[in-house]
């Protein structure tokens, strides 16, 4: 079990850390799909976050929170996507223009981490 919290937190480090940088460039250079792309880890952050939490206080936390955690997190991500889906529109209305370089670097690099998001958690998901 200790070795499934090692990977899980670090897991949320990487996740945290992919968030961070995709926002900093998103804002940075003008991309709404970077922007987009770390609300979405935002999101897995946050649900890695409560499933680590669930393995520490396994032992004494009710159903009903767990349940009220996940709803939290499900309201989070519908009020992150109607404020996103708002900007898309924006700037569907009103393009500007993007630093492309930017985008795909840091996409790709972004898609490699969750690449090792997904093999840390292969061990606790199985």
């Amino acid at each position: 079990m200790a070795h499934y919290q090692k990977s899980l937190a670090a897991a949320v480090v990487l996740n945290t850390a992919i968030s961070a940088v995709e926002a900093a460039s998103g804002f940075g250079s003008g991309s709404l799909s970077l922007i987009m792309d770390a609300a979405h880890n935002l999101s897995d952050e946050m649900a890695l976050i409560f499933l680590y939490l669930a393995f520490i206080l396994s032992q004494g936390v009710s159903r009903n929170l767990l349940r009220i955690a996940n709803l939290f997190n499900s309201l989070g991500l519908i009020a992150i996507s109607c404020l996103l889906v708002w900007q898309a529109v924006e700037r569907f209305l009103h393009p500007v223009a993007i630093q492309g370089v930017i985008p795909i670097v840091v996409g790709t690099a972004a898609a490699a981490a969750n690449w090792g998001v997904a093999w840390l958690l292969l061990g606790p998901g199985r």
